[in-house]
């Protein structure tokens, strides 16, 4: 995960919030059982549990600045 995160930092996808998202799709992919997308450009990955409960981990896409 850590160096997921170096990999997107190190990034520019300025202008092009699609490679951004996409990236962020492929590496969000094996961690998860489900992605899904919006009209607005979230997306969101889904852990199937065994409890009711929901977790939810946020974060925002863009450079900030």
């Amino acid at each position: 995960m850590k160096e997921n995160l170096k990999k997107l930092c190190d990034s520019t996808f300025v202008g092009s919030e699609q490679k951004a998202k996409a990236e962020v799709i492929n590496m969000l992919s094996p961690f998860v059982d489900e992605i899904k997308t919006d009209l607005t450009g979230s997306v969101f990955g889904f852990i199937k549990g065994k409890s009711d409960k929901t977790i939810l981990l946020e974060a925002h896409i863009d450079e900030i600045g």
